[in-house]
């Protein structure tokens, strides 16, 4: 009985959350792009807890993973975004590609339609959100399919701020393991091989290391072993231009710890003050975590209780081959920022 309500308020939220972006669309038409926030990330990276820090903000709705193919109900590209399939979802910074600029518009201006969640727990904040959202005039975007085009992104438009958030391999692929998002068998694990070596393969930010990432992919076989090299591509990509100034790094283990330097950090990158409110967004779970309450200490070293000592080394062997020093495997924060 219990599953049946979750079912029927997670439907309830999606259809209402479809419906009230095409009413969005008749009030005020459009977003401009200049007041647009992006969020970037890895599934389970702290995405999440980012979009609701910034959602703080006054006047702005949240358009909640606009690439993920499920939720699309956009009719002008034929409702199907497999076009922009994840695993091939990698654009050199100057490659010319008006279909997907196209739909990237779209989403930056307001004007895409999906049934995607709210981010509420309730039905009745369910209702506040989506009155919230029709009042709202500006557009913050949370992305966890598109680390590989941030920089083709911030080539081609000309947004108020864009964010990159990192947490430690091991916690992401931890939470990902217990969210069910792993390659479970022989066959996914060499789709995901083959995805993997396609992007490496057209990369011009990996292109010194092209040859031997390739003969690193050929090896692999465990779950995890490619649940790491997809992290360490979805960083690597984006990390190459991290001093090009296209966003802002946040290291989820800092924003855990040092909340009020981040917060502080994270708003001034756009000019705007900290609201108060988003002190308290930082103190209590996410609406996708499954975690009652924040426990600094427990939040940031509970993966090693998903992933044994022989898994976290073949995790952390695949990432030091794409030259990521930011985390060691003994610790739980970042250990280098360069």
């Amino acid at each position: 009985m219990e599953s049946a309500r979750k079912l029927y308020r997670k439907t309830f939220g999606l259809k209402i959350n479809g419906l009230s972006d095409k009413i969005w669309q008749i009030i005020h038409r459009k977003s401009y792009i200049n007041d647009t926030i992006l969020v970037f990330g890895v599934g389970r990276s702290g995405t999440t807890l980012l979009m609701e820090i910034l959602y703080t903000l006054p006047r702005y709705r949240i358009i909640f993973e606009p690439l993920h193919p499920g939720w699309s109900v956009d009719k002008v590209l034929g409702g199907n975004l497999e076009l922009f399939p994840y695993h091939d979802l990698y654009r050199r910074i100057d490659e010319k590609d008006q279909r997907l600029e196209k739909y990237i518009r779209k989403i930056l201006s307001g004007t895409v339609s999906l049934e995607s969640p709210t981010g509420a727990k309730t039905k009745s904040e369910v209702i506040v959100r989506i009155i919230k959202k029709l009042l709202a005039n500006k557009v913050l975007v949370k992305f966890i399919r598109a680390n590989k085009i941030i920089h083709w992104i911030a080539r081609n438009f000309d947004v108020k701020g864009i964010y990159l958030i990192i947490r430690h391999p091991g916690a992401t692929i931890a939470s990902q393991i217990k969210m069910g998002w792993y390659p479970r068998n022989t066959e996914s694990i060499k789709f995901s091989k083959n995805a993997i070596k396609a992007v490496l393969y057209r990369s011009v930010e990996l292109q010194d290391k092209q040859e031997e990432l390739i003969k690193l992919i050929d090896r692999i076989e465990k779950p995890e072993e490619v649940m790491a090299a997809w992290w360490a591509l979805d960083y690597s990509i984006p990390l190459y231009y991290k001093n090009k100034g296209f966003y802002l790094l946040v290291y989820y283990e800092h924003l855990i710890k040092n909340y009020k330097y981040e917060l502080k950090k994270i708003f001034s990158f756009i000019s705007e003050r900290v609201p108060q409110r988003a002190y308290k967004i930082i103190k209590r779970p996410t609406s996708t975590s499954s975690s009652k309450t924040i426990r600094i200490s427990e939040q940031l070293n509970k993966w090693k209780k998903v992933l044994d000592p022989s898994k976290r080394e073949r995790i952390f062997k695949v990432i030091e081959k794409f030259d990521l020093n930011i985390y060691e495997i003994s610790e739980d924060e970042p250990v280098s920022m360069n």
